[in-house]
């Protein structure tokens, strides 16, 4: 049986907290595209992940299968009602960082506000994530603004009450 090592466990991890994209993994891991592709290719050969296509940009969004999900700590209640959704529970607090903030350019505060490379990439990818989902959009052309929908109001609504 594949052991699988630290990096695989954290990228399992993140597929399963709804960061499904090459993209967003590459953003939020910091690795290098040729050490992610590695780790990726073998949760994939190992079935933990499936691509969800073999052409274009679906052979770079993934899923967790459930050999995936048996090898991370089980979820709690809330965590699977996210994960259901496509998100984390971390998620809510980028929405709620940005719920009275119309129209803020993300990464100036992101950079400006929050200390640590880490919860600086974690938040912006989490907002990829978000944007992807619909629950927040941009808008601008040079500078790109965010703000939370009415799906992302009603998230947040459910969720922080």
């Amino acid at each position: 049986m594949y052991k699988l090592n630290e990096q695989e466990i954290k990228i399992l991890s993140l597929i399963a907290e709804g960061n499904i994209q090459m993209a967003e993994l590459l953003d939020v891991t910091g690795l290098g595209g040729e050490i992610l592709n590695h780790c990726i290719e073998a949760l994939d050969q190992n079935r933990y992940i499936e691509r969800e296509g073999f052409v274009g940009g679906k052979f770079w969004t993934f899923s967790i299968t459930e050999k995936g999900l048996a090898a991370l700590p089980e979820m709690n209640e809330v965590e699977q009602a996210f994960y259901k959704l496509g998100l984390w529970p971390t998620d809510l607090e980028v929405l709620e960082i940005f719920k009275d903030r119309g129209g803020e350019i993300a990464s100036q505060y992101v950079y400006a506000n929050l200390e640590g490379l880490e919860k600086q990439r974690e938040t912006l990818a989490s907002m990829v994530k978000l944007l992807r989902l619909g629950y927040m959009r941009e808008f601008g052309f040079v500078r790109r603004k965010v703000e939370l929908t009415e799906t992302g109001r009603a998230l947040l609504a459910k969720y922080r009450t």
